[in-house]
């Protein structure tokens, strides 16, 4: 199974239309602790700006390599752009609960393993093409599994094992549209449109609005 940009975007229709595998993501977007959220935009500050050290600097090179292989920087910006990685930390600190946390880090050392042992080098040291390399055949391991079906199965039959690369997929992509980077240079984004219109066509090359709030 081959990753390319448009196909990893196009998982967004999965992770911003309100089916969520991760239990950390549909924690932090719904939980109940989350009351600052009633606060209008403008008074609150970015989700993202919060420090947070969960990861170690090797961790953390691991995964902007990971989340920028999955949306790299072509004519528009790319995960790292969008503080994605910083985003995935957070949720790991704040949001994951020990299950997912620890299929979490299962797949990171794999990642890396896999690599080291395809290409001689960490992930992170890898050329992008031998990172994408990496990360296709994980996914083409996994490929069977119901998270890929985009709605073949149900959240709660797809949780109990959702595969690594799923869960890391669904939250790069999430954190990239939570983004204003995202929202507004890769999605079109109209503050006020002042209308709406629930039967506007898209053709292939059109973006879709933005529909999350800015993390």
């Amino acid at each position: 199974m081959k990753i390319g940009r448009r196909g990893v975007l196009a998982a967004a229709a999965a992770t911003t239309g309100g089916i969520l595998y991760s239990r950390g993501l549909s924690a932090m977007l719904g939980g109940p602790a989350h009351d600052h959220m009633a606060m209008p935009m403008a008074q609150r500050n970015a989700y993202v700006d919060q420090p947070v050290d969960a990861f170690s600097p090797e961790k953390r090179k691991l995964v902007s390599a990971m989340t920028e292989t999955l949306i790299p920087r072509t004519d528009t910006p790319g995960a790292i752009d969008a503080q994605v990685p910083k985003f995935l930390e957070l949720l790991y600190d704040q949001w994951m609960a020990p299950p997912e946390r620890a299929l979490f880090d299962k797949g990171l050392t794999d990642a890396d393993g896999r690599a080291t042992a395809r290409h001689g080098q960490k992930f992170s040291d890898c050329d992008p093409q031998s990172q994408k390399a990496v990360l296709e055949k994980m996914e083409e391991e996994q490929s069977e599994h119901g998270w890929f079906a985009f709605g073949g199965a149900s959240v709660s039959e797809v949780q109990k094992d959702i595969p690594f690369l799923a869960l890391f997929k669904e939250i790069t992509v999430t954190g990239f549209f939570m983004s204003e980077v995202g929202a507004q240079q890769v999605l079109r984004y109209e503050m006020m449109p002042g209308k709406f219109d629930g039967n506007t066509e898209l053709s292939s090359d059109d973006s879709s609005w933005a529909s999350v709030p800015l993390m």
